[in-house]
């Protein structure tokens, strides 16, 4: 059987992308795509000194030149066809019909056939930062509102248990800092309980060198840069995020074969689960490959044979 890319959390890499797709073609296959298109404005994209609403509205013109991209590069490479779900971060008001482009498939739309394997998909996440709530596609996900009858399961969001560990701080208020990527993640890894984390959250945008100069802030400014400046390691947690439902889904599914999500960027992993569904005696055990291709902002997706249960993590070193 043919092979299929996995690809996740593009935002807004579009260069990474056509190195997928030339790929895919010299490969011959076809790609899953697991959503989240639209990238992170920089301050040439929405201007700080802008007001609330300003930046609301700078930040759709940028999502809207975002989505035109990402339509005239799949539309490039017509031989790829690419079926996807919307991330948390996507528009839903950017989507027409049931294509996102013309060789580019909504699957949470309408589930598509592909090598005799049906695909379905759900797209979104039930938490986005405030600052896209008012766009971005926030979800609840229900058993009910699930396909059940397909091979291949398309997801934004991950399962429970699989490929969903986050690791963040709280500061309190409802504000979170994460450590989105993997080379954060490794990063931390280095350090010893008591060090330092500014560094870290200097590279990763939470902190920035002005932050630690002495300078006079409002009092609650000055308040979060100290909490900050004083963070070690050892203050960093880490849980599974993923979606308890969806693990329930697979659990009893004995049709799916594929599980694909991304979402958390820190995560490159593939696993097979057992379903727990009644199996008649002479059965076969079923189990559903769960698999998360790691961000392809960073370079990373996967590669996988369903037949022969193989998984392949790739990076752009082994395809340039």
């Amino acid at each position: 059987m043919q092979k299929l890319i996995v690809i996740s959390d593009l935002h807004g890499a579009f260069d990474n992308l056509e190195k997928v797709l030339k790929y895919a073609i010299e490969t011959k296959q076809n790609i899953l795509f697991c959503g989240d298109v639209i990238g992170y404005p920089n301050e040439e994209d929405i201007p700080g000194d802008k007001n609330k609403k300003e930046q609301l509205i700078l930040f759709k013109q940028y999502a809207k030149k975002q989505w035109k991209t990402f339509v005239e590069v799949c539309e490039k490479y017509p031989q790829v066809q690419i079926f996807s779900v919307l991330g948390n971060y996507d528009f839903k008001s950017f989507v027409k019909d049931k294509k996102f482009a013309k060789n580019n498939f909504n699957v949470e739309a309408n589930s598509k056939n592909i090598q005799n394997l049906k695909i379905c998909g759900c797209g979104g996440a039930d938490y986005i930062v405030s600052f896209l709530r008012r766009w971005g596609y926030v979800r609840n996900i229900s058993l009910k509102n699930l396909r059940t009858n397909c091979d291949i399961f398309i997801s934004h969001e991950p399962v429970f248990g699989y490929g969903d560990i986050s690791s963040f701080i709280i500061i309190g208020g409802g504000k979170i800092i994460v450590f989105p990527m993997k080379k954060d993640i490794e990063a931390l890894k280095k350090l010893a309980p008591d060090d330092s984390l500014v560094d870290l959250l200097i590279d990763i945008g939470d902190l920035e060198k002005e932050d630690l100069k002495k300078k006079k802030q409002s009092d609650k400014e000055q308040k979060i840069i100290d909490f900050l400046k004083n963070l070690k390691k050892k203050d960093v947690q880490q849980t599974h995020v993923g979606k308890h439902i969806l693990k329930k889904f697979i659990e009893n599914n004995k049709k799916i074969k594929l599980f694909v999500a991304g979402h958390i960027h820190s995560e490159q992993s593939a696993t097979e689960v057992r379903t727990m569904a009644k199996i008649k005696p002479g059965e076969t055990i079923y189990t559903t490959l769960v698999l998360n291709p790691g961000p392809l902002m960073e370079g990373n997706f996967a590669e996988v044979e369903i037949s022969k249960r193989k998984v392949r993590f790739v990076g752009f070193g082994k395809i340039e």
